[in-house]
C-alpha cells in the first residue's frame, strides 16, 4: 500500500458537501474507493450529518462473538503479540475484527488505547460501513483491500 501526504481536509469537506448536494462524487479529490463508500453509505441511508451511535455489545454478547471466532482469535495471538512488541511507543493500536467489522480484540500503547476507546475503537463495537459510514475497517471489508481513511473522508 502506498502512503501519500495527508489530504486537505477542507477540500475533502467541500467535496463531500458537493456529493451530498448533487449525489455525484467530485473527480480527483478523493480516492475512487472512498467515493464508492460515500455512494454505498448514501444508498443505505447511513446518517452523514451527526456522529453515529457508538453502540457496543454487552459483555455476554461479546463473549459469544469471541467464542464464535475463537479459532481466529487463537491463530492471531502470536501475530498480534509480535506486532504489539514492535509497535510499542509508536502511538498505535492493533485491532482484530470479525469479517462483519465487529472488533474482537484491541491492543496497543495504553495512552493511545484509551483515546481509541473514546471513539469506540474497542472490542464489542461494529465498524461496518452500514453502522459507521466510511471508515477504514468497514470500507476495507467491502473493498477487499487495504484502506487508509482520513478523518474528513
Amino acid at each position: 500500500m502506498e502512503y501519500k501526504p495527508i489530504p486537505d481536509a477542507a477540500l475533502i469537506r467541500r467535496a463531500h458537501d458537493r456529493f451530498l448536494d448533487t449525489g455525484k462524487v467530485p473527480n480527483g479529490v478523493i480516492p475512487e474507493l472512498i467515493g464508492r463508500s460515500w455512494q454505498r453509505c448514501a444508498q443505505t441511508g447511513v446518517p452523514n450529518d451527526r456522529l453515529r451511535e457508538l453502540g457496543r455489545l454487552v459483555a455476554p454478547d461479546l463473549k459469544r462473538a469471541c467464542d464464535a471466532y475463537g479459532e481466529l482469535i487463537g491463530a492471531s495471538e502470536p501475530v498480534i503479540d509480535m506486532l504489539h512488541q514492535q509497535l510499542q511507543g509508536t502511538g498505535c493500536v492493533i485491532l482484530l475484527c470479525a469479517p462483519d467489522g465487529l472488533i474482537l480484540r484491541s491492543l496497543g500503547d495504553p495512552d493511545f488505547v484509551s483515546r481509541a476507546e473514546q471513539v469506540a475503537l474497542k472490542p464489542g463495537v461494529s465498524w461496518s460501513e452500514d453502522s459507521k459510514g466510511t471508515n477504514a475497517i468497514g470500507t476495507a471489508i467491502v473493498e477487499c483491500a487495504p484502506v487508509v481513511v482520513y478523518g474528513a473522508q
